[in-house]
Formats: structure tokens, C-alpha cells, sequence
């Protein structure tokens, strides 16, 4: 597990857990989106997340920053895109209404190669509003 998280910090030495402990429980407590915080620890500014703006998260990134953060490695194991279930909801309700596939499409595109950032906009990284979030539930066999 610390291997894989290492990795996904871009420490490559072995040790850090305490420093990846820190960091998970500033993901917990803060509830920053997984995804895009990797995304925003690789790259500052990629997203307007007022998250991304406070003195911890600052801190905690200098903290990596000294023993990691290997933009590399980083970007070997954290995907830019992943199959969101608001965007997967958004392109079937669209099928169903119109018979057409454009939209369902367009995210296959994107997901086909989800470690390779494109230039589709950020709109396929967007963390799902919080209403879908707060009504949606998902099954294990799903």
C-alpha cells in the first residue's frame, strides 16, 4: 500500500509513511477531491479550488516536495481522467433522450487513454456536483 502511495506522491525511496499518513488525513478531513489533489500536488494552480489555496495544503506540499513529488513518477500512476459517475449518468440520460451517442463518446475518447492529458477542457475533471454527490449511490457490482 505505501509503495503504490509513494508512487502516487512521487517519492521514489522507500519509507515517508508518516509524511503519506499526514497527507491521507489532510485528504479525509479536507475532502479534496482524490484524483484532482494528485493532479494539483503535480501541477499547482491546474485547479480553482480554494482547497488547493489554504496554508495546510501549501505546507503539505512543501513537505513533499523535499522527499518527493517526482513529476515523472506522478504521472505513471495518476490518471488525469477517470470515469466519473455523474459524467457516465450525464451520457446515458443523453443516449436515452436523443438516441444519439455523441457525448458517451467524447468521454470514451477521453477515458481510452486516461493517463494522457488532452485538450478537451477541464470538463471531464470536474468533481460531480454536490447535489449528485449527496443523492447518488453505487453498488458494488456496478
Amino acid at each position: 500500500y505505501y509503495a503504490m502511495m509513494r508512487k502516487k506522491l512521487g517519492i521514489g525511496s522507500d519509507g515517508e509513511e508518516e509524511l503519506v499518513d499526514e497527507f491521507l488525513e489532510w485528504l479525509r478531513k479536507s475532502n479534496a477531491d482524490y484524483t484532482n489533489t494528485f493532479l494539483e500536488l503535480e501541477a499547482p494552480k491546474t485547479f480553482d479550488d480554494p482547497v488547493f489555496t489554504t496554508a495546510e495544503f501549501e505546507r503539505l506540499r512543501d513537505k513533499l516536495a523535499a522527499v518527493g513529488l517526482n513529476e515523472e513518477l506522478m504521472q505513471e500512476v495518476n490518471p488525469r481522467y477517470i470515469p466519473r459517475n455523474y459524467l457516465v449518468e450525464e451520457s446515458l440520460d443523453k443516449y436515452l433522450e436523443t438516441g444519439k451517442l455523441s457525448k458517451f463518446k467524447r468521454l470514451l475518447t477521453v477515458l481510452e487513454t486516461p493517463y494522457t492529458a488532452k485538450d478537451m477542457g477541464s470538463q471531464f475533471q470536474q468533481p460531480p456536483p454536490r447535489e449528485f454527490d449527496a443523492e447518488y449511490t453505487t453498488y458494488c457490482n456496478t
